[in-house]
């Protein structure tokens, strides 16, 4: 049983690791538009470097939650099959309920740092005009 959860695990840890880059490297139509403009025009309504700093702070909470949401992933199905398998051993069943417990907080946890973030970003941006 434990191998076939490393076997698992590793699977999906390879996958989404090939999937990393995709992700980052994706660039939206706008900034390719943007750049363009900025080349031929002195005025545009394109966002020069005031920005850049903000996308990398979202690009890297978005990737942390993608991360984060794959982890939880792992541990409610490990977790589901050891309450399972546990065959009424209370040690086993509260170690599995705990983790559980951990998955979700994490999940949570991970969901409120989002909008934290957001908000403070807001908050900067119209204060500082950036």
């Amino acid at each position: 049983m434990k191998k076939i959860i490393y076997l698992l695990m590793s699977m999906m840890a390879i996958f989404s690791i090939s999937l990393a880059p995709v992700a980052v490297l994706a660039g939206s139509s706008t900034d390719a538009v943007c750049d363009g403009v900025a080349t031929t025009s002195t005025t545009s309504n394109c966002s020069t470097g005031t920005d850049a700093v903000q996308k990398v702070i979202k690009l890297a909470i978005q990737i942390f939650q993608m991360i984060v949401g794959i982890i939880a992933v792992f541990m409610f199905i490990t977790a589901g099959l050891n309450y399972v398998t546990s065959a009424g051993d209370g040690a086993k069943t509260k170690t599995a309920k705990d983790r559980i417990l951990y998955g979700a907080i994490g999940l949570v946890v991970v969901a409120l740092a989002q909008v934290i973030v957001s908000f403070v970003l807001n908050r900067v941006s119209a204060t500082t005009g950036l």
